[in-house]
């Protein structure tokens, strides 16, 4: 859990400024607890699972839209 927040702490941004991308729950999970934003990919062809505790995107251009960030 700890590892989260020092990758964003080396990228000089504060956690809940970071948003993490997994298609791993487990994942997702330890970095919502160290206080990043999380969301998962889900993508059908990869039979991931769609959590329950996260937000879901199938791909970067709905996480774009989802999280307001600029795209093309």
């Amino acid at each position: 859990m700890a590892s989260y927040a020092d990758i964003a702490r080396g990228a000089n941004v504060q956690p809940e400024e970071f948003l993490f991308l997994s298609d791993m729950e487990p994942e997702l999970d330890a970095a919502r607890a160290a206080g990043l934003q999380t969301c998962q990919l889900v993508r059908e062809q990869d039979g991931t699972q769609a959590s329950t505790r996260h937000e879901i995107a199938k791909d970067f251009t709905e996480v774009a839209q989802k999280f307001r960030l600029p795209h093309g």
